[in-house]
């Protein structure tokens, strides 16, 4: 299983509303600990846009940082053309398909990750099949973190995290 191995090789932190699992996030370590990984970010589809996706990272990027981590890195897929970049062949001029990169509908994770402070860092064309590509964000370590256009925190959640060590 995923969570698995992502508490065998690193961390998870869960958002808890009493027993209600609110969502969970992952961090992986890279670079011989000096980069960290968000994998995997899931919340209820029921308690989203309510600040527990916001709560998860900031828990994240704390846990990394006390990890040691200088780069705090994640990846979004785009399976759905919701990306300018989606069917497209990249390979031409990826400096450019990564300058003009955004969002079409307003819905891809990219938005909520740019909110948070991390950048295009790459993209790898075809990862997910012919025209589906994964874009790489990241961040440093030691940045403020925060919400760059408003917090959206209604209720902070409970967070409870796990991993290889206890």
């Amino acid at each position: 299983m995923e969570v698995e191995h992502v508490i065998h090789r690193g961390f998870a932190i869960a958002a808890l509303e009493d027993a209600l699992l609110l969502g969970s996030i992952g961090g992986l370590p890279e670079y011989d600990r000096r980069v960290w990984e968000l994998h995997p970010l899931v919340v209820r589809r029921d308690r989203r846009l309510r600040g527990v996706g916001q709560a998860l990272v900031a828990a994240f990027e704390d846990e990394a940082q006390r990890r040691g981590a200088l780069t705090l890195t994640l990846g979004t897929d785009d399976d759905g053309g919701q990306t300018l970049i989606a069917g497209v062949s990249l390979y031409r001029n990826v400096p450019r398909h990564i300058a003009e990169l955004h969002d079409l509908g307003g819905s891809h994770p990219l938005l909520f990750s740019r909110r948070l402070g991390y950048v295009v860092t790459g993209i790898m064309p075809d990862a997910n099949g012919p025209g589906r590509p994964d874009t790489s964000m990241s961040k440093p370590a030691r940045s403020e973190r925060g919400i760059m256009q408003g917090d959206g925190v209604e209720n902070e959640p409970r967070l409870a995290s796990a991993d290889a060590d206890g």
